[in-house]
């Protein structure tokens, strides 16, 4: 999603990103995902992520998106980037928390 987003930033001036609301997660299906398979795909969505965010150049970092999350707010290329691997971490960090406990 933050890939997409971001090359849209990049084509587009004033670019509105959509909130993913959380009934994506019944229509994605969540529940019933194989861990396996999530695992690959979240490597894959990562690897593709790095390759958009190293082919920036100090311009496109600047360039600015209404982002709709905490609220919604004119944010940066730079800003999205450092957000998502903020969640990122913070996510893995609450998996391997649920995981010892269980």
């Amino acid at each position: 999603m933050q890939r997409e987003r971001i090359l849209s930033t990049r084509r587009l001036d004033g670019f509105v990103c959509v909130s993913m609301g959380p009934e994506r997660v019944e229509y994605d299906g969540w529940a019933e995902q194989e861990p396996e398979d999530v695992a690959r795909q979240l490597t894959d969505a990562a690897l593709m992520l790095a390759n958009v965010l190293d082919r920036l150049d100090a311009e496109a970092w600047k360039r600015e998106m209404l982002y709709p999350y905490p609220e919604p707010a004119t944010r940066t290329i730079s800003w999205v980037a450092l957000h998502t691997v903020h969640e990122a971490h913070h996510h893995h960090f609450d998996i391997r928390r649920l995981l010892q406990g269980s």
